[in-house]
Parts: C-alpha cells; structure tokens; sequence
C-alpha cells in the first residue's frame, strides 16, 4: 500500500510539473557617467565596449546630463573606451 501510494504521488508531481522549464540566463546592463577632469559632465561622448577578442560589442552616446546605458549584457570580459572631440581618448 505504501508502494502505491509513493508510485501515485510521484505521477501526480510529474504530472503537474511544467513540460518546459526556463532557465536563466544572466544578463546585465553597463550605465555610467562621463565627466570631463574638470568633474563637468560630457554630453555626446561616444562610447565603446569591446568583447575580448577586440571587436565592437556595442556603441552608446552620453546624454544630455552624461549618462550612458549599454544594456542586455552577457557575462564576460570587455573593454570601454569614451570618446569626444573635446577630450583625450580613454
């Protein structure tokens, strides 16, 4: 009896069980602020973030008040450079 019982609630668990299970996938976003040496904010500064093989992952351009969102990100290793007609190159 003990037997059956088991064998029913594990069909019933199995039965109520979702047939596809998402798995998680870890995305991030990148923001930041570009500022100038003097601690003024950059507005129009190109940015770039590059993947390890160098190649251009993505590009954004500060806004108005500096900031920058690169999102959907992957886990990994990658390299930002800004840009501005008015600044050096970092």
């Amino acid at each position: 009896m003990k037997r059956l019982l088991n064998i029913v609630l594990l069909l019933a668990g199995y039965c109520f069980t979702p047939p596809v299970m998402q798995a998680q996938i870890g995305e991030s976003s990148l923001a930041g602020l570009v500022n100038d040496p003097t601690g003024a904010v950059v507005s129009g500064a190109q940015i770039s973030l590059y993947g390890a093989d160098g190649s251009v992952i993505r590009t954004a351009q500060s806004r108005i008040d500096g900031t920058y969102l690169i999102p959907t990100l992957l886990p990994g290793r990658y390299r930002l450079t800004r840009n501005c007609s008015d600044l050096r190159r970092h």
